[in-house]
C-alpha cells in the first residue's frame, strides 16, 4: 500500500483488504499513506477507511492530523472523521472537537 510505483487501484485494493488488521507494519503502512499529502488522494481515503475503528495510537494521531488540516482534501477530512467516530482515544477525540 505504501510504494507509490505500484498502481493506486492496485493500492486501494491492499488497503481495504487491510480492513480490520491489528498487523502493526500494515497499520504503520496505511498510517504513513493517511498522513502523506503528496500522495494520491483516493489511495488516502481507503488507507483512513482501512483503519476504521483501529486503537493503534500512531494511526490515530496520523488521522487526527488530517482531520485538523483544513488545507487537506476536504472528503478526505470526512473519510477519516468517520473512521474515528468508534475510538476512545484523546488526540482523535479533541482533533473531531477542533472541527464541529
Amino acid at each position: 500500500v505504501r510504494d507509490k510505483k505500484d498502481d493506486k487501484y492496485l493500492r486501494v485494493k491492499v488497503a481495504k483488504a487491510m480492513t480490520g488488521t491489528q498487523n502493526l507494519h500494515a497499520l504503520k503502512a496505511m498510517a504513513d499513506v493517511v498522513r502523506d499529502k503528496k500522495d494520491d488522494t483516493y489511495v488516502r481515503r481507503e488507507a483512513a477507511t482501512a483503519l476504521t475503528d483501529t486503537q493503534d495510537d500512531d494511526a490515530l494521531k496520523a488521522m487526527a492530523d488530517v482531520v485538523r488540516d483544513k488545507k487537506d482534501d476536504k472528503y478526505l477530512r470526512v473519510k477519516v472523521a468517520k473512521a474515528m467516530t468508534g475510538t476512545q482515544n484523546l488526540h482523535a477525540l479533541k482533533a473531531m472537537a477542533d472541527v464541529v
